[in-house]
């Protein structure tokens, strides 16, 4: 186990040595009693604080974001530590840098809380983000420095033994339109039919007749394969459905009170875990959210306990605590809706901390790095690139046994020919690091 003396203790200090409590599979038992840490024949002390100790225990000077309980703007000095990029630093000390107060201030997104630029759909720009400020955002530089902060106790501490955690990969898929035809109410259905017909696109004509009469599948029917190859590959997918009463400029899934789509999302939850895509509308109305939450427990029987904003829509701490009062217990928003990265610069899930109330949450953060639409539509990415991209995310997580999360959309997966090469790319991918017989 591992000691740690403090003067003080606050909820942001209790919050983040929970957290990396987390990551290093070490128990840190936290005293405010210098004598009793003095006294202790622990082997392994942290000394977090400004009092010069014997130079035998190791010390990590604390720097005042984790005695405070406001929101202010603070000066990020940002310098380099054993060959990493690190703030907050302290070369008085043994570490470098206060690496509890920076990974608080990083996992916290306390720079979102600050007065910002918002991007074209009104979030939080990523290009505010000291990460892409400074060359970090491809890089969850929370989990390496814990991997140093391990490094450097067991240096320090010949008797720490270093834990290595467990990688983990969690495939989620934004269902935005659940198919392109099936289910579509008739109006769209006659539209799509006899535009095509007018535009004498027969092929068109015929493929949508046989959809209409399940002659064939709907093109954005991709769900048995994608069951195929995770039960093959043992994977566990989450799956988020929007269930916008309306559509709108940016909700233009099926309605969920069309009976066969209720009856495809309840079989679909008998497989695999599945959560809400909250829609662009329910940003902007309580009524429209809580209108989508009972449909959800009607469809499927039970309120949802997983949740991912469509678009990325969301505004701390306005959207979590929204969430958190409709019971979600698992958030996978924490990512941008433009750039690939790590928004909140680890890859580990943490619990969120509401900065402005000052204390720590009971619902589970979990952060994507990949997003196909972000490759393809915002960063212009041709397929291969966009293949080598999602491989060097997963070698990265990997590499710190963290967790991975990405994000396809199911009519990114489809047979068309606009698709079909992302189709291949995705089951390359699959297939190349969880299948254990390659």
């Amino acid at each position: 186990m591992l000691l740690l003396y403090t003067p003080y203790t606050t909820a942001r200090l209790v919050y983040i040595l929970q957290f990396v409590e987390s990551i290093l599979h070490h128990p840190i038992f936290v005293t405010t009693h210098l004598n009793e840490f003095l006294s202790s024949t622990n082997p392994v002390k942290i000394n977090y604080s400004n009092t010069e100790l014997t130079n035998a225990i190791y010390q990590i000077k604390p720097h005042s974001l984790l005695s405070e309980n406001n929101i202010h703007e603070v000066f990020i000095d940002i310098d380099t530590c054993r060959g990493k990029i690190c703030f907050f630093r302290n070369e008085a000390d043994h570490h470098g840098f206060d690496v509890f107060a920076a990974c608080f201030y990083l996992i916290s997104r306390y720079e979102e809380y600050l007065p910002h630029i918002k991007d074209e759909y009104g979030r939080f720009a990523y290009t505010n983000s000291i990460a892409y400020k400074h060359g970090f955002l491809e890089k969850p530089i929370v989990n390496f420095w814990l991997q140093d902060l391990q490094q450097q106790l067991h240096i320090f501490y010949p008797s720490y033994s270093i834990q290595q955690g467990n990688f983990q990969f969690i495939p989620t898929y934004d269902i935005d339109i659940a198919f392109a035809n099936l289910y579509q109410p008739v109006y769209k259905k006659v539209y799509r039919f006899f535009r095509a017909f007018i535009k004498g696109n027969i092929d068109e004509v015929l493929a949508l007749a046989k959809v209409f009469t399940n002659q064939i599948s709907d093109a954005f029917d991709v769900y048995g394969w994608l069951q195929h190859l995770h039960n093959t590959l043992q994977l566990q997918p989450i799956f988020f459905y929007l269930l916008a009463e309306k559509n709108g400029q940016y909700d233009k899934n099926i309605p969920p009170s069309v009976k066969g789509f209720q009856q495809f999302l309840l079989h679909q939850a008998t497989l695999q875990t599945i959560g809400i895509h909250p829609s662009w509308q329910s940003a902007y109305s309580l009524q429209t959210l809580q209108n989508e939450w009972k449909w959800f427990e009607k469809i499927i029987g039970k309120k949802p306990i997983y949740s991912r904003q469509h678009y990325i829509q969301m505004e701390l701490p306005k959207t979590y605590e929204t969430l958190i009062q409709q019971g979600i217990q698992f958030e996978f928003s924490m990512g941008y809706g433009s750039v690939n990265g790590f928004r909140a610069s680890v890859a580990s899930p943490f619990f969120w901390f509401h900065l402005e109330k000052n204390k720590a949450t009971q619902m589970q953060v979990y952060s994507f790095c990949f997003m196909d639409a972000n490759a393809y539509f915002e960063e212009g990415l041709t397929v291969e690139a966009a293949a080598k991209e999602l491989q060097q995310y997963y070698d990265t997580v990997k590499a710190v046994n963290g967790t991975l999360v990405t994000i396809f959309h199911n009519h990114f997966l489809t047979e068309q020919p606009q698709w079909i090469e992302w189709r291949k790319m995705y089951e390359h991918f699959l297939l190349k690091n969880f299948d254990n017989n390659i």
